[in-house]
């Protein structure tokens, strides 16, 4: 079970550094340089990866507010959101519904289901894969401060694709292919 602590240490490893972490509220260079970045980075690695863990279907709450033209109802997004992934039910087209400043807009009203990412800051509950491609992202965040070593961060970012690439494709094949939607035009066809 991963801990902030463990991942900091982690972090610091990644980039050759052999202080270690007792308490994340340290008074040292790495533990402020990894505190000053820490959320940053998780909200960075759930916006980038589709991780199983921070995947939450939701209902939104419809606004009383007046939607902005083209859009007839606008519905509130969950505070914990981080990102969209797609909306559930209704059967919404991609160019019927926007994100912004407002909220989520579309032409149809309620209820919507929406699936998306929420920012899980108990890394206990974070997939292991998921933690070690957040490890190599703070360690890529964190490395010129405490290093100031450019060849170390080039080497944490590549950890980092790696890491990610590894983490997406375990998540994506633990979750079942879903089949395409086919248009009338598309089953005249067959």
């Amino acid at each position: 079970m991963a801990d902030r602590v463990s991942l900091s240490n982690r972090a610091m490893g990644l980039l050759g550094e052999d202080d270690q972490l007792i308490d994340p509220l340290d008074d040292t260079k790495a533990a402020r340089t990894i505190a000053a970045v820490w959320d940053q980075v998780r909200r960075d690695c759930l916006r980038q990866m589709v991780a199983n863990f921070a995947d939450e279907t939701v209902e939104l709450q419809q606004l009383a507010i007046t939607a902005p033209p083209p859009w007839s109802a606008v519905f509130q997004l969950p505070t914990k959101m981080i990102r969209l992934i797609g909306i559930v039910e209704p059967d919404i087209a991609k160019g019927d519904y926007a994100l912004n400043r407002h909220g989520l807009c579309t032409r149809v009203g309620g209820p919507i289901y929406a699936r998306v990412i929420i920012d899980e800051v108990n890394c206990a509950r974070w997939d292991d894969l998921f933690a070690t491609a957040f490890v190599c992202r703070l360690a890529w965040q964190c490395a010129e401060r405490i290093t100031g070593d450019r060849q170390r961060k080039a080497d944490a970012w590549a950890a980092w694709e790696e890491a990610a690439k590894v983490a997406g494709l375990v998540d994506a094949q633990e979750n079942p292919a879903s089949d395409p939607d086919i248009d009338p035009w598309e089953a005249a066809r067959y």
